[in-house]
């Protein structure tokens, strides 16, 4: 449905899936790969950690996503 709304973008040919996936023969791309994944489950766990503590201190349930984005409501 989506594809049906957007307009047609000018870009470069498509890229096969065996061509993405080749660069995971690279040494460096495999050196960085599992700090990539390291710190995005870190970001996540800080989260996941850290959303009971507003709660648990007395603050109200609905204002926690915006303690969590920086915005006041």
């Amino acid at each position: 449905m989506l594809r049906t709304v957007m307009a047609q973008l000018p870009g470069d040919a498509r890229v096969p899936p065996r061509a993405r996936l080749a660069v995971l023969r690279r040494p460096a791309v495999l050196a960085v790969l599992p700090l990539t994944v390291l710190g995005t489950g870190a970001s996540y766990t800080a989260y996941a950690y850290g959303v009971p503590v507003p709660g648990a201190v007395g603050v109200p349930e609905r204002s926690v996503p915006w303690m969590l984005v920086g915005r006041r409501q």
